[in-house]
This record gives structure tokens, C-alpha cells and sequence, in this order.
């Protein structure tokens, strides 16, 4: 009997070979998934947090890679001497690792932004940054927005579903309201946060009302980046100001109607990108 592999060993193989591809195919497009279907963003981010972003991405392409050599090994250079080559069992592996890649990515995002959040600093914009990260291709951010010499906005969000300026607090404790004042733990705050949010709401209003000669509705937002704030108000206003935890911002941009048609939505964003910091 001449050495060699069988032809039913060299099917087997170039099938696993086949089915190697079609799982790295399926991680590469997963990856671009979570890399590109984002908001895009305008505004001079933190260095640490593009080194933070970058690291949280490359990482989840090097536990793709090492699950796609785990593969390798299993079905191929072992030949398929580890599990069975039925259809089912290929279908039950790719099932298998589907959800583990997708646990992996979240939590190397979910280290990167605890981590960040944690940093003296900037350290409440970071962890709003990357909840405004989560935001659908349809959604621009600005960050660190200057009109004039009043101030600057923290983040500006436009999107179908509005404008909306953010002012990050990153206090932690009980947040109520006593009917006049914003209170952290039954004591109000150090500075009237309700008004300056209101106020810079009202700034971008006026500028764009000279830029754009119409009349946009802004939602402001007060959001608390700090997990150990508890705010109990949910996504209603409390001053005409929405005052949530940043873990519903989400939530509130995508749960507003559609009101901004592309043309605007365009309108906006060319005024808008002069006043970030470079």
C-alpha cells in the first residue's frame, strides 16, 4: 500500500481549511462591524483616551486571531481527531464561539472604559465618551464646544432624533430635586449645575439661529458619568433639562422622534465643527 494521506483525509482537510476562512471571514466582519458602525466624532480627544480606544480594539483583534489558531489546531492540524466532522458539529462550534467572541470584545470595551473612568481628569468625559462611542453612524458628536467666550459645552449630539448639549458632572451620591435646586445627598450643589446646562443650551440655540436663520429645538442634558450616582428621575425633565446616569444616554437620544432630515442634519454639522478644539 502506497504511503500517503487518503483522499478522504485530504477532503477533510480542505474542508476544515474552508471552514477556518468562513470563521475568520465571519471575525472580520464583526470587527469592522464594531468599528466603523459608531458616531463619528469631531473634537480633540484626550491622548489617553485614543490610547485606551486603540488598545481595546487591537486586543479584541488579537483574541479573534488566537481563537481562529485555536480553531486551526482543533480542525485541521490535529485532523479533526479532537471532534466529530458532522455538519452538526460544525454548526454547534460556530455557534459556540459566536457568543465568546462577543464577550471578549465587550469586555476588553467594558475594561477600557471602567479603567478610564477612573483617571483624575478628565475622567467623567472619558466615560461619557465611550457611551457616546455606542451611538449609531447616523449620530455626529462635538466635543469640547466653544462658542465665544461663554464657556464651552462638553459634548454636542446631533443626530434624526434632534440636538442635544451634555454637561458632565462626575459626582457620585443621591440625586433629587426639592423643587427649586438640584440636591446631592439632601444638600444642594456648590454652583446652580441646572442653570449652566439650561444656559448652554441656550447659547448654541442663539448661534445657530444667526448661522442657520432657524429655529432649533436643544435638549440639554445633565449626565452624572459617575456609577455611583443614583438619579431618579428617568428620562423625564426636571427644569426642562433631562438629568440622568450616563448609562441612559443611549436610551434617551434613540427614544426622542425623528425631527432632522439629512440636508439639516449636514446644515448643522458644517457650523458646528469650526468650535471644537483642534
Amino acid at each position: 500500500m502506497v504511503e500517503g494521506s487518503s483522499p478522504s483525509g485530504r477532503t477533510n482537510k480542505t474542508k476544515s481549511t474552508f471552514m477556518v476562512f468562513f470563521v475568520l471571514w465571519w471575525l472580520c466582519f464583526l470587527m469592522g462591524y464594531i468599528l466603523l458602525y459608531m458616531a463619528r466624532f469631531y473634537g480633540k480627544a484626550s491622548r489617553y483616551l485614543k490610547i485606551n480606544t486603540l488598545i481595546g480594539k487591537y486586543a479584541a483583534v488579537v483574541w479573534c486571531i488566537f481563537l481562529v489558531a485555536i480553531i486551526y489546531w482543533i480542525f485541521v492540524w490535529n485532523q479533526g481527531k479532537f471532534l466529530s466532522w458532522s455538519w452538526i458539529g460544525w454548526l454547534v462550534i460556530f455557534i459556540m464561539f459566536g457568543p465568546i467572541i462577543l464577550f471578549i470584545v465587550y469586555q476588553i470595551k467594558c475594561r477600557s472604559r471602567d479603567f478610564s473612568s477612573f483617571r483624575n481628569g478628565q475622567k467623567g468625559e472619558s466615560a461619557v465618551w465611550y457611551e457616546l462611542e455606542k451611538l449609531s453612524d447616523d449620530f455626529i458628536i462635538f466635543q469640547d464646544v466653544k462658542i465665544g467666550e461663554r464657556g464651552n459645552i462638553d459634548f454636542v449630539v446631533l443626530g434624526p432624533t434632534g440636538l442635544f448639549t451634555l454637561e458632565v458632572k462626575s459626582h457620585k451620591g443621591n440625586i433629587n430635586f426639592n423643587g427649586t435646586d438640584l440636591l446631592k445627598d439632601n444638600n444642594v450643589f456648590e454652583r446652580d449645575v441646572l442653570s449652566q446646562t439650561m444656559a448652554e443650551a441656550l447659547n448654541l440655540h442663539s448661534y445657530l439661529l444667526v448661522k442657520t436663520n432657524q429655529e432649533l429645538f436643544i435638549e440639554p442634558v445633565l449626565v452624572f458619568s459617575n456609577y455611583r450616582a443614583r438619579v431618579h428621575f428617568g428620562l423625564n425633565r426636571v427644569k426642562n433639562i433631562f438629568v440622568i446616569q450616563k448609562k441612559y444616554l443611549k436610551k434617551l437620544i434613540y427614544s426622542q422622534p425623528e425631527k432632522y432630515s439629512q440636508e439639516l442634519i449636514l446644515k448643522i454639522e458644517n457650523e458646528l465643527k469650526d468650535l471644537v478644539a483642534k
